[in-house]
């Protein structure tokens, strides 16, 4: 049996990108009821697509915790882009007259 360490670490995964041949494997126990209901195969994929979502929600934490460190409004090449952006975009906002 492989220990897993549940603490966040200051290099994680995430900021290093994930190995996927590293695999653990975990052994669930679900009411029948449930897989005759929805079937094994919705079952696995609710599953995987459950991780899947764990996963950019752990990248998304990642862009957060970046995006803290990062002053934008005083960055003036940010302000610039931004500026940029609206002027190329507005038109999409604003109803002809």
């Amino acid at each position: 049996m492989r220990e897993v360490n549940t603490k966040p670490q200051e290099n994680s995964k995430l900021q290093k990108g994930f190995n996927l041949n590293d695999m653990i494997e975990f052994k669930i126990q679900l009411e029948e009821s449930v897989v005759q209901v929805f079937g094994r195969k919705q079952v696995e994929d609710y599953l995987q697509d459950f991780v899947k979502q764990m996963l950019l929600k752990a990248a998304a934490q990642d862009v957060l915790e970046d995006l803290q460190d990062t002053d934008l409004q005083n960055d003036q090449e940010w302000q610039t882009a931004r500026h940029l952006a609206w002027q190329q975009e507005k038109h999409k906002y604003f109803a002809d007259k």
